[in-house]
């Protein structure tokens, strides 16, 4: 600092010092001063009075300068010591910044571990439960496809069962067909032999059979109904029949259906005629049943025929 300059909150000293005293020299006591201004006085002729004015300017010249350097040093002190405090303060920032960097890359560091641990964790577990899930859906799929194919088997087996019970029933259905057509020509053949014999009179022998005589007597309407208006129809309904013929007396009846008397309308021709119970209608010996009758139906027939025929 310039020693110079005016203190701050004080007075400023006298530009130049007094008369004989040497602004450069050094800050000697009073006695000194004096006794040098004494000697000049005694040698110079200058007065008492002149000298002690003297004495009392450069007191008050030095003390100006006392007080300045005074004030500078603890002007310069004050600006020390805040700089020592910033600078304190700086480095205790500066040592917490740096505490929080390294607290932070040990966080960071510490995340990086845990976010691998747990990615690893996670792979272990995915690949286990995908391991998992592929034994869980194999064996799902065996069991599916054990069960498909014993359900194949089953079905397999019951169809097998289904075809074999349907080859019995066509075995049977074969022999019954065997066994009708054998009876048909024996009633044919027995119905020829009677017309031989009651060549001269069929209608008499029609209306002198009983119940009691159901064998001849159907045997006896196939030939007729074969010789009369109907030969050349395999079945006709109720409606059809009422058209052409007059039914008259019964002649005959079993579980099967009736057989009764018939007159055709146009020619006077009396015939016998065989109406089936369960559908109402007349047939003659070339009508095939199984073409029109369900297998009940058909059972039934057979089972009437053959006990009409034996």
């Amino acid at each position: 600092m310039d020693s110079s300059a005016p203190v701050q909150g004080g007075e400023n000293p006298p530009a130049d010092p007094p008369v004989g005293v040497d602004s450069q020299a050094g800050t000697g006591s009073d006695l000194a001063v004096s006794t040098s201004l004494s000697v000049l006085a005694e040698k110079g002729g200058v007065p008492r009075s002149k000298v002690d004015q003297l004495l009392d300017e450069a007191d008050e010249y030095y003390q100006g300068k006392i007080q300045e350097l005074q004030a500078a040093l603890r002007s310069q002190t004050a600006r020390g010591e805040r700089e020592d405090e910033y600078k304190r303060a700086a480095d205790e920032r500066h040592r917490a910044l740096v505490a929080k960097e390294t607290e932070l890359m040990r966080v960071r560091e510490a995340a990086a571990r845990e976010k691998q641990q747990l990615e690893a964790a996670y792979d272990s577990h995915m690949m286990k439960e995908i391991g998992k899930a592929k034994t869980h859906y194999k064996q799902a799929a065996k069991e599916a496809q054990d069960q498909y194919k014993r359900d194949a088997e089953e079905r397999q087996r019951a169809l097998a069962a289904k075809e074999a019970e349907l080859e019995l029933i066509r075995e049977a259905a074969a022999r019954e067909r065997q066994q009708l057509e054998a009876a048909y020509e024996k009633q044919l053949e027995m119905a020829l032999m009677e017309r031989q014999r009651t060549e001269s009179g069929p209608s008499a022998s029609l209306h002198t059979t009983s119940r009691n005589q159901a064998p001849m007597l159907l045997s006896h309407t196939a030939l007729e109904v074969l010789t009369g208006s109907l030969a050349n129809s395999a079945l006709h309904s109720k409606m059809s029949f009422k058209a052409h013929y007059t039914e008259g007396r019964q002649l005959g009846e079993g579980a099967f259906g009736r057989v009764v008397e018939a007159t055709d309308r146009h020619t006077g021709q009396t015939v016998a005629a065989k109406f089936q119970w369960i559908r109402g209608t007349c047939h003659h010996p070339n009508w095939d049943p199984r073409q029109t009758l369900s297998e009940e139906e058909y059972g039934e027939f057979i089972k009437t025929e053959e006990d009409t025929t034996h």
